[in-house]
């Protein structure tokens, strides 16, 4: 297994479970992967806030969130691409 995702799968639009396997980290996969997600959950979700839920711990995958301005929000971190609503 290389990676494995879901989102979009309620009435929110919601990134989970994004998961680079450690071997293959650092080869733009995550970046293609959250890309990817988020154009899907833009069209299927219109005007709606997009969130991702992670764990501090994960350092690698904080500092790529942050890149594309998602910002945490609660203790497990849910960080939202929009900052007009929080949850």
């Amino acid at each position: 297994l290389v990676g494995a995702g879901w989102c979009g799968s309620g009435d929110d639009p919601d990134i989970g479970e994004l998961v680079i396997s450690q071997e293959y980290q650092g080869k733009g996969l995550g970046t293609y992967l959250l890309n990817e997600a988020i154009r899907f959950l833009a069209k299927r979700y219109p005007g709606k806030d997009i969130y991702l839920g992670t764990c501090r711990e994960w350092k690698k995958a904080l500092n790529l969130y942050e890149k594309y301005d998602f910002v945490p929000e609660r203790f497990w971190t849910w960080l939202s691409l929009n900052k007009r609503r929080s949850r």
